[in-house]
């Protein structure tokens, strides 16, 4: 990458003195991963120093800028380190030591699916770089970009599990595939609450499409507004008045259900006479 040059200095600096990058695109780190690094570091120390670049103000370093390494640097001041080995990169330029931090974060961290996705957005709309040329730089396919990209089409509650870890990237791809933001928020929760395996979600997204699974929110929702379309109560009264019978009619998905209400037993035995009359 042109912009930054190639000698790397190891060298000691105090833990509270380096400061995380703005591009940085990690925003959720596990508790239990980080702890975990910590006894290793305990145990075994530090193999691999965080990379950073140095921030000046003239001849004087007002501290340094993490470009990879921030898991590591979070664990070291877990574990009671106050200074700490870095590797310092000698960047010429802060949009070079952003795409660096971006792209090294994007090769060598374990993203979530949204993390990735918002790595790939900056590079697009900050770099202007197309999505042919993100791919070439982090060594991916450009369909693979293609899909991260599509994930901003989910509601803000889906990307958040996706943030959180709830639904991996092959849950997202299913729920991609229903239009429906309803039936779209019907599906991640099912998968959040009954943990589906992808597959699993792939069964219940045919399901949704074919109208045969509603959640009882979903279905409440749709009674609801059944109940207050003008269209429907007519259509109840005309058919009561004429089957002689209380009707109630309910969407189900893209279907409807319609129910006849019998007194007693008498009035079933009539309405079964009636049926098989017409049959």
């Amino acid at each position: 990458m042109s912009g930054v040059i190639n000698k790397d200095t190891i060298i000691e600096v105090a833990i509270d003195n380096i400061r995380v990058s703005p591009f940085q695109p990690r925003r959720v780190f596990s508790e239990s991963e980080l702890q975990e690094l910590v006894a290793s570091l305990k145990s075994v120390g530090l193999i691999h120093p965080p990379v950073v670049r140095e921030i000046r103000s003239g001849d004087r370093v007002l501290y340094y800028e993490l470009i990879a390494g921030e898991r590591r640097w979070r664990a070291l001041q877990l574990a009671g380190y106050t200074t700490i080995p870095v590797v310092l990169k000698q960047v010429v330029a802060d949009d070079i030591a952003a795409e660096a931090t971006l792209i090294e974060n994007i090769q060598r961290v374990n993203l979530s699916p949204m993390e990735m996705a918002e790595a790939f957005k900056k590079l697009i709309n900050v770099f202007g770089l197309t999505q042919d040329k993100v791919a070439v730089r982090v060594g991916k396919k450009r369909s693979t970009v293609a899909n991260y990209l599509r994930l901003f089409s989910l509601s803000e509650s889906i990307q958040k599990s996706l943030y959180l870890g709830e639904i991996t990237l092959g849950h997202a791809k299913v729920i991609l595939t229903l239009e429906d933001p309803n039936l779209r928020e019907i599906l991640a929760e099912k998968i959040i609450s009954q943990r589906l395996a992808v597959r699993e979600a792939e069964q219940e997204a045919k399901k949704l499409l074919s109208g045969e699974v509603l959640t009882t929110r979903a279905a409440k929702e749709q009674v609801k507004a059944c109940a207050t379309s003008p269209h429907c109560h007519e259509m109840q009264k005309r058919l009561s008045q004429s089957l002689g019978y209380k009707v109630t009619v309910k969407p189900q998905g893209s279907h409807y259900s319609v129910s006849l209400h019998v007194q007693d037993e008498e009035q079933l035995k009539q309405l079964e006479e009636w049926l098989l009359k017409k049959s």
